[in-house]
């Protein structure tokens, strides 16, 4: 007889809860450099979700490409991230590639693109690829295509 009440308690606390939502992709925050020399560029940004469920769950990334001006320099995966329930989160994105990436794949425009950043102390930032959600055996993908113009501060 407790058996059959702890099983239909399961089944009525399980009932409750939301779980088969995705959490939802806010923003790309605090999209900025952390280093910009000769060598190596160093960016960070967070990606801001949040999960409307009572449960939480996972969030995993493979491969989201890094295009800078345009041209692919980076691929970015993360380890598996644990989502908290009814709440907003962040999830870090560090990206380094070396500055030589920039400029490579147009070499006819190689003068006009290093003048461009020089002078204009700009690039354009993209993020795109997907992000995976999971929770007691649901799953879905979000896709990421955030692009952000971003000041450099040459040091």
């Amino acid at each position: 007889m407790q058996k059959s009440l702890g099983i239909l308690f399961c089944i009525f606390w399980l009932n409750g809860c939301s779980f088969t939502e995705k959490p939802e992709f806010v923003a790309v925050n605090t999209l900025e450099i952390v280093k910009a020399d000769l060598e190596e560029v160093i960016l960070k940004a967070d990606a801001v979700f949040h999960n409307p469920n009572h449960l939480g769950g996972k969030l995993h990334t493979d491969t989201i490409d890094v295009y800078v001006d345009d041209h692919q320099v980076a691929q970015v995966s993360s380890e598996t991230f644990e989502v908290p329930p009814q709440d907003e989160f962040t999830i870090p994105l560090t990206v380094n590639f070396e500055t030589s990436k920039i400029l490579e794949g147009n070499s006819k425009g190689l003068l006009g693109s290093i003048l461009n950043q020089i002078l204009n102390k700009k690039i354009q930032v993209r993020f795109q690829g997907d992000i995976g959600y999971t929770v007691l055996g649901f799953s879905a993908t979000y896709t990421l295509d955030h692009s952000e113009e971003i000041q450099i501060d040459y040091r």
